[in-house]
């Protein structure tokens, strides 16, 4: 039997290293369908024009990026969708594109998608529990905004018992993924080692 492992593995043992340089194009995790440089090199065109405030340049290589495949376009037309940013305000489209992006597994869209349901959107009334399932999964993902943001809910008791001590626990977990916030609330509460 000894002799059969030994077989097996120095057989296939040099092969398992190839498997994986065969593969022609690696995509990136986070776009669906299409190569990343496509994507790329729009969403790079469209943060370029944001950053130079061309709202509507950047919405429009925003689109097309989203087009591509990429899911941080989603999210970020949904954020140009709610803040009138290149594109009249739109709630309905605001909602889609980041539960768009929330279905497809992106963390911060998740993130975004819960605020929108823990606080409400646009007169719709608020579902904090709807909100905390993806704020939870967000958090999950490492999204250290989600993390805070369940801290707080904790800290106020809003949506979750208040529980100073699970307040503690999320904010030191933000911390530690990089919210910059965390760690004043955790001085703020006493905390002196994170």
């Amino acid at each position: 039997m000894k002799t059969l492992v030994l077989g097996f593995c120095a057989l296939f043992m040099p092969l398992m290293g190839v498997a994986q340089e065969e593969i022609p194009h690696r995509m990136a995790a986070n776009y669906v369908g299409k190569p990343a440089t496509e994507a790329d090199k729009l969403l790079e065109k469209a943060d370029e024009a944001f950053d130079n405030e061309d709202y509507e340049t950047a919405f429009r290589f925003y689109q097309k990026a989203a087009e591509a495949g990429s899911i941080d376009a989603y999210i970020s037309l949904g954020k140009c969708y709610e803040n009138s940013w290149g594109v009249a305000f739109n709630a309905q489209k605001t909602m889609d594109w980041y539960r768009k992006a929330a279905y497809a597994g992106s963390a911060l869209g998740q993130y975004h998608l819960g605020i929108l349901y823990f606080e409400g959107w646009n007169g719709e009334k608020p579902d904090k529990k709807k909100g905390l399932e993806w704020l939870f999964k967000a958090a999950n993902g490492c999204e250290p905004w989600a993390m805070f943001y369940i801290g707080n809910c904790y800290k106020r008791g809003d949506g979750v018992e208040k529980n100073i001590d699970e307040a503690i626990r999320w904010y030191k977990k933000a911390a530690e993924y990089g919210d910059e916030d965390a760690p004043q609330v955790l001085k703020e509460l006493g905390v002196k080692d994170r």
